[in-house]
């Protein structure tokens, strides 16, 4: 007997489309004495009707992995994409 649920196929023309992905996101910070990494190569993908749970200890990365995903944190390696709006947030470059 398998210990892993089987799954259903999936009904023509239903959307399996993720409505945010993550991929392989290295989120950083400067501080004057050294670079801090919040996040290395984090990676998932939440679609319609998902309940998606960041959990951890504090300071592993969860917020700025939050920030990162609303455009307010540019990771250092790595994108985020949404299907309802795009991600400011995009590796940088240079």
């Amino acid at each position: 007997m398998s210990a892993m649920p089987s799954m259903a196929p999936v009904p023509a023309g239903l959307d399996t489309r993720a409505q945010l992905s993550v991929d392989n996101v290295t989120l950083q910070y400067k501080t004057r004495e050294q670079l801090i990494t919040a996040t290395h190569g984090v990676s998932f993908a939440v679609h319609r009707h998902d309940r998606f749970i960041l959990l951890g200890p504090s300071g592993c990365g969860k917020s700025s992995l939050l920030k990162s995903v609303a455009g307010f944190l540019a990771p250092a390696a790595g994108r985020s994409t949404s299907m309802a709006a795009p991600c400011a947030s995009q590796a940088r470059t240079g």
